[in-house]
């Protein structure tokens, strides 16, 4: 059951201005200090940095509240791990947050898309349920060959 989508397009020239602008303090108060390095390291570092802004947008979107109501910037944060894919986690406020709209008997499970075309990025958060414990064997995973509409 799907209970929150976001999306969020951000313009990579207004995160460079920002960070122009003010410094270390931007992404201080925006970034893990993980991302921030990620970033450093990238050919474009404004780019990735406005791809980042924009999932956190989403995330913040696909919770229903946005940067507001004790959620913060860095409640949302991608994790990079060697060998593993990227992943979102939502910390404090954000993660409360998930926690309460997800029904007894389920589990929340989001998944995230981010993209860019410079000088813009984009990102999509969703946010779904699905069922503890014997209900999940339950539930077909997809349908079979022969299972066509």
């Amino acid at each position: 059951m799907l209970f929150g989508v976001g999306i969020d397009l951000v313009n990579s020239d207004r995160i460079r201005q920002s960070m122009s602008r003010q410094g270390p303090r931007f992404k201080d108060r925006i970034y893990t200090p993980a991302e921030q390095l990620f970033c450093e390291a990238r050919h474009d570092p404004a780019l990735a940095y406005a791809r980042l802004f924009a999932l956190k947008e989403a995330g913040s979107k696909a919770i229903g509240t946005g940067m507001a109501i004790g959620v913060g910037w860095k409640h949302f944060e991608l994790i990079r791990e060697a060998g593993h894919k990227p992943r979102l986690v939502f910390h404090g406020r954000a993660l409360q947050r998930v926690e309460n709209l997800t029904p007894p008997g389920y589990v929340a499970q989001w998944d995230w898309s981010i993209s860019d075309d410079p000088p813009f990025a984009t990102a999509i958060v969703t946010i779904s349920c699905v069922p503890t414990g014997d209900a999940v064997t339950k539930l077909p995973l997809c349908a079979a060959p022969d299972d066509r509409i």
